[in-house]
């Protein structure tokens, strides 16, 4: 767990993507294991889902091509999850990062990240932040994060098998921050409502989750009128 997210930490604080090796040199003085064992953990972390790797014209050891990699949107949500349940014993995982890790990766969820500045600027900046590791990769202790990792990694192989279609994780992910902000009671909720009728940058994405959300539950309450005409016929 602590090797996986230093891995995800290094990558995701990187100007640019990393090869095996270049993350290899940032550990070696670290304690985190042999080169061998960096390497594995590095395709571990690929095979289930929470990096990516893109051949690149740069020659690797040996000459052969060299993959760069960099996270996906599971490996950020991951990460996230990493820095809300390891700040305290882990200093490099810290809030602080959270900015410019969604600046980098603003395209993944941009109806978020692009739009952090200006949650800051309308002064709920902390309610964001709730709702951002509420919309996080959730685990809490080294036995849950293994299992969970090797749960990713079943997925990942059922989706490239064709056996499992893959999550639609930007929505899930749109959905579990707003839901969040739904459920924020008084003095919260009255910022947080305040903030999105001022500012229609922030109430565009609201909105249509709102919009979405209401289609699904009238959905849900005409399967529900259908069943029960179904049992009173």
């Amino acid at each position: 767990m602590e090797r996986d997210m230093a891995i995800l930490s290094l990558i995701a604080k990187g100007e640019r993507p990393l090869n095996k090796y270049r993350i290899w040199l940032q550990f070696q003085s670290k304690e985190l294991g042999t080169e061998p064992t960096i390497l594995t953990a590095i395709d571990e972390l690929e095979e289930s889902g929470l990096i990516t790797a893109a051949q690149t014209n740069e020659k690797a050891r040996g000459g052969k091509p060299s993959k760069q990699y960099d996270l996906t949107l599971l490996g950020l949500r991951l990460l996230l999850g990493g820095i809300q349940s390891l700040e305290t014993s882990k200093p490099e995982l810290s809030r602080s990062a959270v900015p410019y890790l969604l600046k980098k990766y603003r395209a993944f969820v941009p109806e978020i990240f692009s739009l952090w500045d200006q949650y800051k600027v309308r002064n709920i900046e902390d309610l964001a932040e709730t709702c951002l590791f509420d919309a996080a990769d959730k685990w809490y202790d080294a036995s849950e994060y293994v299992g969970h990792k090797q749960d990713l990694k079943r997925w990942q192989k059922e989706a490239r098998e064709g056996s499992r279609a893959e999550p639609d994780l930007h929505y899930r992910f749109i959905e579990s921050f707003f839901f969040s902000a739904d459920i924020l009671e008084n003095e919260e909720r009255s910022r947080w409502l305040k903030a999105m009728k001022a500012d229609a940058d922030l109430r565009k994405p609201y909105i249509s989750y709102l919009e979405n959300r209401k289609k699904e539950e009238l959905a849900h309450i005409a399967r529900l009128d259908t069943l029960m005409k179904s049992i009173e016929s």
